[in-house]
């Protein structure tokens, strides 16, 4: 049996006798193969006309499908397997919440109050609702935005001069979806820190590591 990553091709060999084909597979894919049951990733909104075409019933059918697959694999017996398995569905499950309510709040901002986890970003949702300085939010979004940029007055020029188009005003909001509340929002997801699930999974593979030998080919860097 054998999976791939970025850089590697993983090969094991296996008792058929011993271990179930299907579980086998499965746990590799819990472990080894993460991306066919995580959350997908709502589009990037570049202009005010994308946000027409954010399909959300497509999107929360295949965090459906994810969350039913991580949720039914059968895996090999490994000690802590479950309590990962169950990190990794929360993991999911929130991903899949964060990712509807920012679809919704393009159309609805007032749904982004739904996200509880992210109390302090709801400044940006006051000003997308009308409740506070909309520009005065967005010129301090934009200076946060540029201020790692390699020329931060040319980039906050260039991004304050949005305003001005025509659509201004539907970019101005669409600015402070995307580089305000959901960047702020998403350090307050479940995924942004991954160092509890990462240390839980380097024990797995130690044990499965234990179990099989894992021939790896690898590309050559050069």
């Amino acid at each position: 049996m054998s999976w791939n990553d970025e850089a590697c091709v993983h090969r094991i060999s296996f008792d058929p006798a011993k271990y179930d084909e299907k579980r086998l597979k499965h746990t590799i894919n819990l472990l080894f193969e993460a991306t066919k049951f995580e959350a997908p990733v709502p589009p990037f909104v570049g202009e005010p006309k994308a946000i027409a075409g954010l399909d959300l019933g497509k999107f929360d059918q295949q965090c459906s499908a994810a969350l039913k697959t991580v949720r039914e694999f059968e895996l090999l017996p490994l000690t802590g397997i479950e309590d990962y398995r169950r990190a990794k569905a929360d993991e999911t499950e929130d991903a899949c919440r964060f990712g509807n309510i920012e679809i919704r709040g393009y159309r609805d901002p007032s749904a982004l109050r739904e996200y509880t986890r992210a109390p302090a970003c709801s400044h940006f949702i006051d000003a997308l609702e009308g409740k506070s300085d909309i520009m005065k939010v967005f010129r301090e979004t934009v200076a946060q935005q540029c201020s790692d940029n390699a020329s931060p007055q040319k980039c906050r020029d260039s991004t304050l001069k949005e305003a001005d188009k025509p659509d201004g005003k539907e970019r101005v909001r669409l600015n402070l979806m995307t580089f305000g509340w959901s960047n702020c929002a998403n350090k307050s997801t479940v995924r942004y820190d991954s160092k509890p699930l990462d240390q839980m999974r380097a024990g797995l593979e130690k044990q499965f590591r234990r179990m099989f030998t894992v021939r790896s080919k690898c590309e050559n860097p050069g």
